[in-house]
């Protein structure tokens, strides 16, 4: 159940929008930074694309690595995002309202 769940919030749904359209629609409203459009990089690409590949595995252990290895990084990304997000809004304190 839980990586049902996940899979919703990553990728969004009728009653929860997905987390890059919160943290994108955040940002512009209280910060005025605009990343939609913005593309990654190629790693993060390539990055993207193996996890998408490894989803697709018929094998659960492949499958529940996925998910595991994406979930390990995912609270030091959300702590990152929100490093970057205080140091920003602190250096723009001025502007932001």
């Amino acid at each position: 159940m839980s990586n049902y769940r996940n899979f919703l919030e990553e990728g969004g749904n009728v009653e929860i929008p997905a987390h890059y359209e919160l943290y994108s629609s955040a940002l512009l409203k209280d910060l005025d930074v605009n990343i939609v459009g913005h593309y990654p990089i190629s790693c993060t690409s390539e990055l993207v694309q193996i996890i998408d590949l490894l989803s697709r595995s018929h094998s659960p252990s492949i499958i529940c690595g996925a998910f595991y290895a994406t979930e390990g990084v995912a609270i030091r990304e959300t702590k990152l995002l929100q490093d970057i997000t205080n140091t920003y809004s602190l250096s723009h304190k001025d502007e932001v309202q």
